[in-house]
């Protein structure tokens, strides 16, 4: 009699023991296959997430600057801004001009009334450019004769056929080398008197050099019907001395 009680006794004390012990095989393998499954979900929406937040993180603002067309494509269309030269660019300009003239002296006769005399007459030429092409464009103005209009009250001596041959401007003076042309017609005051034009002509850039005149190649030695002696070199203060108009 005293089995019975423990007999029982055992039976209600393993009621899940005998539940585990009851599940079938293939609710267990289904129940696994949910863990993993809801594991493996869980993992994505984690990765989901943490991707968002990275995508989503708004950078700091920043000025885009855009390059420069090197083509020039972006101004197609558009006027040319042109400026307009100021009053002291005008000036200077001017100013630059009017370095660039020189006032040189050519020579011609005047009639006082009672004698003769050679007076300057300034004229502006290009100051750029060396001193013996200085002299030739005052002796083209000198045998072109004076103006008739603004230089009426004097005159060249100088025959209209007279030219000049060579000019040159050497360590011992200046060579001015002339036509038979320069020798020809007038008086013995005529004579003279180009011969005051072309001595004071040729040193309209320094009045203290020598002149040696030729003609054709050779010294002048006399000048005129008369034979009035020229000699050589010739100055104008030799000039002023020797011959009187």
């Amino acid at each position: 009699m005293n089995d019975e009680p423990l007999q029982h006794h055992s039976l209600e004390s393993s009621p899940k023991r005998q539940f585990r012990s009851r599940l079938p095989l293939g609710a267990v393998t289904t129940l696994a296959a949910v863990v993993v499954a809801t594991g493996s979900a869980t993992a994505w929406w984690t990765w989901q997430t943490l991707s968002t937040r990275k995508a989503t993180v708004t950078p700091p603002d920043t000025e885009t600057v855009m390059p420069a067309d090197p083509t020039g494509a972006s101004d197609v269309g558009k006027e040319p801004v042109v400026q307009s030269p100021t009053q002291s660019d005008t000036a200077s300009s001017g100013s630059a001009a009017r370095a660039e003239m020189r006032s040189v002296s050519v020579y011609w006769v005047k009639d006082t009334g009672t004698h003769l005399e050679v007076v300057p007459s300034p004229i502006s030429i290009e100051a750029n450019q060396p001193p013996e092409a200085l002299l030739q464009q005052s002796f083209d103005h000198l045998l072109k004769g004076p103006e008739t209009t603004s230089q009426a009250s004097v005159a060249s001596t100088i025959p209209a056929e007279t030219r000049i041959n060579s000019l040159e401007i050497r360590p011992d003076g200046i060579h001015v080398d002339l036509n038979q042309a320069f020798t020809t017609g007038g008086g013995s005051a005529s004579m003279v008197g180009r011969l005051g034009q072309v001595i004071y002509t040729a040193t309209t850039l320094d009045p203290n050099a020598n002149v040696w005149i030729s003609v054709n190649g050779t010294p002048l030695e006399t000048l005129g019907g008369e034979g009035a002696m020229v000699s050589q070199p010739m100055t104008r203060q030799a000039f002023d001395q020797d011959f009187a108009l």
